[in-house]
């Protein structure tokens, strides 16, 4: 979307990107006619993209079936696109195309960035004529899944380019070669304003987890909000991009970003052109002002947790064009408070810098210079977050987090966390909002059959929307089939059923659950290794929260008894 007026001096350059965009208008429409079975006209409403199901006019077969529909025709209203996991990760790709810009000091554009290569994205969205304020659009995971954007061998996992108010809320995104989020104003696409990138996990990529480029006064990068995310394992290339400060979350000539209630593990080591931070801003100073505004500090650093495992790198660092009179003032963000940081490898903090060194800037070697030299963070600490299993990538909050109720009150856009789970009176800083934890705990124990006595095991936490929750049966017999029975809670007392063989789930309940067909589930065969896992379905309803559900397996086995074994129980208390 274009917010200024175009530069009279430039009409051949305008008219030229305005071919190559007809001609890309023309490809889109081509695809999305090619497509199937599709709306038609301008979109409003609910639609899904789910490609086990039939293409229909409210159901796209693919990722890229949905952004050529949006990108050709438009919106009239609110759009909400739903996303499905059930055919596994998304996987295929659609080109970039670049509209670039003039060199630095040329009329009316800033260098575009280097090219993206290969110059493609899973999930590429341009231009949508109609999005507004009200018009908004929202590319999101449908109820209780978790779909996933494998971009291993492709350049962008999420490439946004010229779209205004878009969210893309709910993915799992990981594998690209450059970035897992890019945002980006172009000549060729026009401004990004409003965008919004929200309860994603991003990891596993080769440079940053999420990139914001702007561009100049006609193509501007304004008003981005990075909230709710998970940021870890990133820059793994050996040599990442260098055209811009190397941040998990990075921008440059961006306007108004917010970067809230996020959970970062930086744990990146690769040094070079830059050292990895967590945020990273290049803000244009005033040695182009004739061209362009100065950049604007982020509106607003707050909620985040930052744990910083290696020696090298910063939380921060802040890059500015350097004037021909001396060195730029140092800015930092508008709003920076309510963060929890912990660095247990010690490194500098913070840094700021002249662009391609010109000034080099102050360093910030701990928490405490910052908070001096800034006056901010205030209400900001410096403790270990506590979180679940950083190294394996679950970055939720344990019980008895300092982060806990620690965040400033609750901002209007981010009312829930990275699962969907409602912020409390009293926030918690990061993405996670840790509610009731989600518990297992085994009830009793199992009777030996043919073998030793098997165990039920759970195997992740029962918590909402937690795709990959199951239960294990370990030790059974091979071969012989298994299920698994429940019941809203466990019995008061054990009710023996023979041979050292005890029931530990409560009657009526588990009776009324195999009158509804909802148990048992099985039969599952055990395995070789004496294994059975279940599968079960993400709870999606908020309300079961603190709710009991008791579940105990049993399997064939001509050794005991009373001709099947049974496990121990196992109480899931349903957590956040």
């Amino acid at each position: 979307m274009r917010t200024a007026p175009l530069n009279p001096s430039g009409d051949g350059q305008i008219l030229r990107h305005g071919i190559r965009r007809h001609r890309l208008m023309i490809v889109l429409l081509l695809a999305s006619a090619a497509a199937g079975q599709g709306p038609t006209g301008p979109l409003t409403g609910i639609y899904t993209v789910n490609p086990t199901a039939p293409p229909s006019p409210t159901n796209f077969p693919s990722l890229s079936a949905a952004a050529s529909v949006l990108s050709t025709q438009g919106v009239s209203g609110p759009v909400l696109v739903s996303v499905y996991d059930d055919a596994g990760p998304y996987t295929a790709s659609s080109p970039m195309i670049w509209g670039g810009g003039s060199p630095i000091g040329g009329v009316g554009g800033i260098a575009a960035p280097p090219p993206i290569s290969p110059s493609t994205a899973v999930l590429l969205l341009t231009s949508i004529p109609g999005s507004s304020p009200t018009n908004t659009v929202t590319v999101s995971a449908a109820l209780g899944e978790s779909p996933a954007i494998d971009a291993t061998g492709i350049g962008v996992g999420v490439a946004l380019l010229g779209t205004d108010f878009v969210t893309v809320e709910g993915f799992d995104v990981s594998g690209a070669i450059a970035y897992g989020v890019f945002v980006g104003a172009d000549p060729l696409w026009g401004s990004a304003i409003g965008n919004r990138i929200s309860r994603c996990s991003i990891h596993d990529c080769g440079a940053s987890g999420v990139f914001l480029q702007g561009r100049d006064l006609i193509d501007r990068l304004d008003n981005t909000s990075v909230d709710n995310c998970f940021l870890y394992s990133l820059f793994l290339s050996p040599s990442p991009p260098n055209h811009a400060p190397w941040g998990y979350v990075a921008t440059n000539r961006d306007y108004g970003t917010d970067v809230v209630h996020n959970t970062f593990l930086v744990n990146s080591a690769v040094v070079g052109w830059g050292e990895v931070s967590a945020m990273a801003q290049w803000a244009l100073g005033t040695a182009f002002s004739n061209l362009v505004p100065p950049t604007t500090p982020w509106n607003r650093v707050q909620n985040n947790v930052v744990l910083k495992t290696t020696a090298v790198g910063r939380v921060y660092e802040f890059q500015q064009l350097c004037s021909a009179i001396g060195p730029p003032t140092w800015s930092t963000p508008t709003v920076c408070d309510f963060n929890c940081y912990w660095l247990p490898a010690g490194g500098n903090f913070a840094i700021h810098r002249g662009y391609t060194g010109c000034f080099l800037g102050p360093s910030y070697p701990t928490f405490a210079a910052w908070q001096a030299a800034t006056g901010q963070e205030t209400n900001s600490m410096e403790a270990d977050p506590v979180l679940v299993a950083p190294l394996a990538g679950d970055l939720h909050l344990r019980p008895g987090s300092p982060c806990v109720n620690s965040a400033a009150v609750v901002l209007p856009f981010v009312a829930s966390d990275i699962d969907g789970a409602p912020r409390g009176p009293l926030p918690d800083m990061g993405a996670d909002e840790e509610g009731p934890y989600g518990q297992a705990t085994s009830v009793g124990s199992g009777c030996a059959g043919g073998a030793m006595a098997a165990q039920l095991v759970a195997l992740g936490r029962p918590r909402l929307f937690n795709q990959g929750f199951a239960m294990q049966i370990q030790g059974g017999l091979p071969g012989a089939p298994g299920w698994l029975f429940g019941a809203q809670g466990p019995a008061t007392a054990g009710v023996p059923l023979g041979g050292g063989c005890t029931l530990y789930l409560d009657i009526p309940s588990m009776l009324s659950l195999m009158n509804a067909g909802v148990s048992p589930l099985g039969p599952v065969p055990i395995n070789g290794q004496g294994t059975a896992t279940f599968n079960l379905s993400p709870i999606t309803t908020v309300s079961l929260v603190g709710a009991s559900l008791c579940v105990q397996s049993a399997f064939s086995d001509a050794g005991a008894t009373i001709g099947f074994a049974i496990t121990n129980a196992v109480d899931l208390v349903i957590g956040y």
